[in-house]
C-alpha cells in the first residue's frame, strides 16, 4: 500500500466509526421517549415493580447508547488525528529530506 491509500483508509475508517456514534446517538435520544408509566400499564404491573424495573433497564440502554455513542466518536477522532500526523511527519519529512540526493 502506498502512504496515500493508507490515508484514505483511515479516512474511509473514522467516516464508518463516526457513522456508527450518530446511529448510536440516534437510538439514545430514540431510547429517551419511551418512558412507560403507571398509566400506560396496569396497576398490579406498578403494585409488584414493573414500571420502576422498566423505567431502570430503559435508562441503563440509554446510558450505554450514550457511552457508546461518545466512545465511537473517540475512536474517529483518534483515527483522523493519525491520519493527520501521518500528513505532517511525511510533509516535515518531505521538507527536511529535499535535495539531499540531488547533484552537486
Amino acid at each position: 500500500m502506498t502512504l496515500q491509500a493508507d490515508l484514505d483508509a483511515l479516512r474511509d475508517d473514522a467516516t464508518l466509526w463516526d457513522g456508527v456514534s450518530d446511529a448510536l446517538g440516534t437510538a439514545r435520544a430514540e431510547c429517551a421517549g419511551l418512558t412507560l408509566s403507571a398509566h400506560e400499564l396496569t396497576g398490579v404491573a406498578d403494585r409488584n415493580g414493573l414500571v420502576a424495573l422498566y423505567e431502570q433497564v430503559r435508562s441503563t440502554v440509554a446510558t450505554l447508547f450514550d457511552e457508546g455513542s461518545t466512545s465511537t466518536g473517540d475512536v474517529a477522532a483518534a483515527l483522523l488525528d493519525v491520519r493527520h500526523q501521518y500528513q505532517t511527519d511525511d510533509e516535515a519529512a518531505r521538507r527536511r529530506l529535499a535535495g539531499a540526493w540531488d547533484p552537486k
